[in-house]
């Protein structure tokens, strides 16, 4: 089970780059929600035997979301758990490395 208070958390603060100016930290969140969506997509992909990948694969490409949606729905796959997993999984692995680098 997901902890409440890891969803709240804010980026920013894990990183301790609150002293950074916006565009910078604009772009850091940028990259690391591209990171999240590239993350989730292969969660989804993973799900998805071969014919289901391709039509995703398709769907995405085309920013099809009717399709999308149908393909999620169809094989049962929780977007919005999906997102709040990889988000939290994120979210600690980044502040395993920043203790790590001792920032």
């Amino acid at each position: 089970m997901i902890n409440e208070e890891q969803i709240n958390e804010n980026i920013i603060s894990i990183l301790g780059i609150e002293s950074l100016p916006d565009e910078k930290k604009i772009n850091i969140l940028k990259k690391l929600n591209e990171l999240v969506q590239k993350r989730i997509a292969l969660s989804i992909l993973k799900k998805l035997d071969a014919g289901e990948k391709e039509k995703f694969v398709e769907a995405t490409t085309n920013n099809n979301e009717v399709e999308i949606k149908a393909i999620l729905d169809g094989n049962s796959i929780d977007m919005a758990g999906l997102i709040e997993d990889e988000v939290v999984k994120l979210k600690e692995e980044v502040k395993d490395k920043v203790e790590e680098l001792g920032v």
